[in-house]
């Protein structure tokens, strides 16, 4: 594609969902080409109806120092490219966290990331603490690309509604920084599969054993038995894994 050169820099649309602008990094592109403006080697991509689908940093970068803003045009429009082409070409650029891509998808109306992203909002949960809890991984992969499926049916994700429900009943019970490290979140997918928030809070008031932050899930997982068996006969134990 021929590279074109502008500095009509208001020429250009912004896509619904894209990350917010980090003056930071702006900032880092001024210096980095105070001297020897080399944003020309990469120019920025614009859609055919002039929607800046790449670029934004670099644009805001020349806006603030009268450069030349380099790009080119594709021959396609907005609606004709898939909808995470967006998300896809900016991990080659500053790299978006988790978050940008939620944002982005949500922004779109994907109903796995509204609901995703609604979770995360209502409970004050990060998504790794999300994702663990609900999944058991982190699916950086398909929330990247899109793809991210956490429920099917109706009583899926009422079911995933309930289990964040009783994640965030562990709080004053369970110490903050444990109930925000997502190795607990993993156990306590695996402990609600047996057990109650309520039964979990009832063992740990029987108990003197200390709830201590460990290393990941068998670790914690190994801590809750310990905290749920306590005094308990050894034929009644229950064990996780």
């Amino acid at each position: 594609m021929k590279i074109q050169v502008t500095k009509e820099y208001d020429q250009f649309k912004k896509i619904v969902g894209n990350r917010s602008i980090d003056m930071n990094h702006v900032n880092y592109l001024v210096k980095l080409n105070s001297e020897n403006n080399l944003l020309w080697q990469f120019p920025a991509d614009v859609t055919k109806d002039g929607y800046l689908w790449d670029g934004q940093h670099r644009l805001e970068a020349c806006r603030a120092n009268d450069w030349d803003f380099y790009y080119t045009q594709s021959d396609k429009l907005l609606s004709e490219l898939t909808d995470n082409i967006v998300a896809i070409t900016n991990t080659a650029q500053k790299k978006w966290i988790m978050a940008d891509y939620i944002n982005f998808y949500s922004a779109h109306k994907k109903e796995q990331y509204v609901f995703f992203q609604e979770l995360m909002s209502e409970h004050k949960l990060t998504s790794a603490i999300v994702l663990k809890l609900l999944a058991g991984k982190s699916l950086q992969r398909e929330v990247k690309l899109g793809t991210l499926s956490l429920f099917q049916t109706p009583d899926d994700k009422a079911y995933l509604e309930e289990l964040v429900t009783e994640y965030v009943s562990l709080r004053g019970v369970i110490p903050q920084v444990i109930l925000q490290h997502s190795s607990f979140a993993g156990a306590a997918r695996t402990m609600f599969k047996d057990f109650s928030a309520q039964d979990i809070k009832n063992a740990i008031e029987r108990t003197s054993i200390s709830l201590t932050p460990q290393r990941g899930v068998k670790d914690y997982l190994r801590m809750m038995e310990e905290i749920i068996n306590y005094r308990k006969m050894e034929k009644n134990y229950h064990r996780f894994f």
